[in-house]
């Protein structure tokens, strides 16, 4: 009985819900450069650390709330796959590249889009391989998707803020 349960686990462990692409690079033309699984995969310790402050109720104020499920588990990312949680998308043309922050480090990490919606849009550079820095230039096409996950932290109104994870990065490649 025991060895039918622990098949049951292995094959259940196997199939558990992973990230599954939300921008469609091939018919936009585009390369992904941010895949946070990728990202998690070469940091394992954030997902521990951002779990422990989830579950940590002397710190009610900081962290994720948990209503998705814990940061990254099967839970988390079925919420994202299956659209319960909350996503934000950002499209537009890149109209500035530069450094932000306050620590100068010479990296450019920071574009100002002209978003399709006609509007402007600050967002910072994530991606997997530094060398895909360099496909951020005037001109180039970018999309971001976010999960709207919710905070401990409610708002003035009682409403619980949220963080804006990202999640994945494309930009055209010219």
């Amino acid at each position: 009985m025991q060895n039918i349960i622990n098949l049951f686990r292995r094959l259940f462990q196997r199939t558990q819900p992973k990230q599954l692409p939300l921008i469609d690079v091939d018919s936009a033309g585009l390369k992904r450069v941010y895949w946070l699984t990728d990202k998690l995969k070469d940091d394992p310790s954030r997902v521990a650390e951002t779990r422990k402050l989830t579950l940590n109720s002397a710190k009610p104020f900081l962290g994720l709330n948990g209503t998705y499920g814990l940061y990254a588990s099967s839970k988390w990312w079925d919420s994202i796959n299956k659209g319960i949680m909350p996503t934000r998308f950002v499209s537009g043309t890149i109209n500035r590249v530069y450094e932000s922050g306050q620590d100068e480090m010479g990296v450019l990490n920071t574009v100002d889009l002209e978003t399709v919606s006609g509007g402007t849009a600050s967002i910072g550079i994530f991606v997997n391989d530094p060398a895909d820095i360099s496909l951020f230039i005037v001109g180039a096409k970018v999309t971001v998707v976010y999960a709207e996950d919710e905070l401990k932290r409610k708002d003035g109104n009682g409403r619980r803020s949220v963080a804006s994870l990202t999640l994945e990065m494309a930009v055209s490649c010219k």
